[in-house]
């Protein structure tokens, strides 16, 4: 059944209430018990035609004060992202914290104060789910919320008439409420200083070539203002963490130049820049889009710009053109210990490189004239040793940070991310109750404080 079958049931049930009223009327009984419901019925039918006449008006009125009052569901859900992820981000490194104290020389304060930081932080993602999930009902099934609420307020004999009423309440309240909560944040809390210290991300990040070939074993660094951050790549492209679940990273929310280090050359990623708070919770795909092949170990083929390329790959043999202008070139790099051979349809320049121990032997191709250039590398399977890297991780960076927690920093937390929030969706309950009594709803649920 749809809306506008729900909204003609609900008519049909209001012109039902009022006959019945005058039915009772009409009846011959001496019984005030039942006399008395004659008028009653009777208001209660004209006060659901009225309802159902104007419940868009309601709905949409509702939405449209929201925003003359400055609020918008964008901003709503806005402040929501960042407020779950600072609860999610403190969350987090606070279980890294109670897992490595002796390790980095946690201050025993930090001890002291970090455990009910824990606490809180989970507190707070408990609330702000839940506050999530009604926003998410009210913001998308609003409509339908308010036409079952009029079913509910139409039936007979006030069987369903306080639920009814409460809904369509509700909806109206916390539509325009839950849009106004950041202004009503901003005006009696501001964001705490100091928190902005511990906002990150964590995010999985994978690397290939332009074709999809996973930068094994190869250096992604991360380099904004202040930080220059680097993790090794696995042999399926992905950066990891120590600190967390595999595959996923730390990295502080703000736009990161991204660039890969691979076989001793560095290569632009795309997008750039890299903003890990569209990406917090999801994989993120950075490309090497210079690069046409990368192949453990270290090998890689790759152009001077970004160009028209093709790839042909049969067994070990790859084959690898690009449209070239003069000056251009394509080179290839290849280990040395590693048996290979190399073919191209033009002069091809030797050279050597090293990079984490390893000797690398390089082949440019160097284009005189534009036109397409070729190289042609058949490999054969071999296992190089690379050195071992000292990545830095944007975890080590937090875990110094959070010696700047203080009991302000906390107390600002709690109060903007947790208890401003709840007493203000415990005032929009309460203003529910008070429109529903006044939509003619008289039931009460009684609120005991112990």
């Amino acid at each position: 059944m749809d809306i506008g079958d729900s909204v003609l049931l609900a008519l049909k049930l209001s012109l039902l209430t009022f006959y019945l009223g005058v039915l009772i009327y009409a009846l011959p009984i001496p019984l005030a018990s039942i006399k008395r419901w004659a008028p009653l019925l009777i208001v209660d039918s004209l006060f659901a035609f009225v309802l159902v006449m104007i419940h868009g008006a309601l709905y949409y009125g509702s939405e449209r004060l929201a925003v003359m009052l400055g609020g918008s569901e964008a901003l709503f859900l806005d402040w929501m992202q960042g407020a779950y992820f600072m609860a999610a981000s403190v969350k987090v490194l606070a279980n890294v914290i109670e897992a490595l104290p002796l390790k980095y020389g946690v201050s025993p304060f930090l001890q002291a104060i970090i455990v009910p930081f824990d606490r809180m932080a989970t507190l707070a993602l408990t609330f702000l789910t839940t506050l999530h999930g009604i926003a998410l009902l009210v913001f998308l099934y609003g409509m339908k919320l308010i036409v079952v609420g009029l079913l509910l307020y139409s039936i007979p004999f006030r069987i369903a008439k306080g639920a009814g009423a409460w809904l369509m309440s509700f909806v109206v309240v916390f539509t325009v409420g839950l849009q106004l909560l950041p202004l009503f944040l901003s005006f009696i809390a501001p964001p705490p200083g100091g928190v902005d210290l511990l906002d990150y991300r964590v995010v999985s990040v994978r690397v290939t070539s332009s074709y999809g070939h996973p930068a094994a074993s190869g250096i992604l660094h991360f380099w904004g203002a202040e930080e220059e951050i680097s993790h090794e790549l696995d042999e399926e492209g992905y950066a990891s963490s120590p600190y967390l679940a595999e595959r996923i990273i730390a990295l502080p929310a703000k736009p990161l130049t991204p660039v890969l280090e691979y076989a001793g050359h560095l290569f632009p990623l795309e997008p750039s820049p890299f903003d890990p708070r569209s990406r917090a919770g999801k994989e993120a795909a950075l490309t090497a889009p210079h690069v046409i092949l990368f192949r453990q170990p270290s090998t890689v083929i790759f152009v001077s710009s970004v160009t028209r390329t093709s790839l042909q790959v049969q067994e070990n043999s790859y084959t690898a053109r690009a449209w070239l202008e003069a000056g251009e070139y394509m080179q290839a790099k290849v280990p040395e210990a590693c048996r290979h051979e190399l073919k191209a349809n033009g002069t091809v320049s030797k050279g050597r490189a090293k990079w984490r121990d390893v000797e690398l032997k390089v082949y440019t191709l160097k284009a005189e004239r534009s036109g397409w250039h070729e190289m042609s590398l058949t490999l054969w399977p071999c296992s190089v040793p690379l050195r071992p890297v000292e990545g830095s991780d944007y975890m080590d960076v937090l875990l110094q940070k959070v010696h700047y927690i203080d009991l302000n920093i906390m107390r600002g937390f709690i109060l903007y991310y947790l208890t401003v929030p709840a007493m203000y969706t415990f005032v929009l309950f309460l203003i529910t109750t008070g429109l529903a009594y006044l939509l003619g709803g008289r039931d009460r649920i009684p609120i005991r404080v112990a």
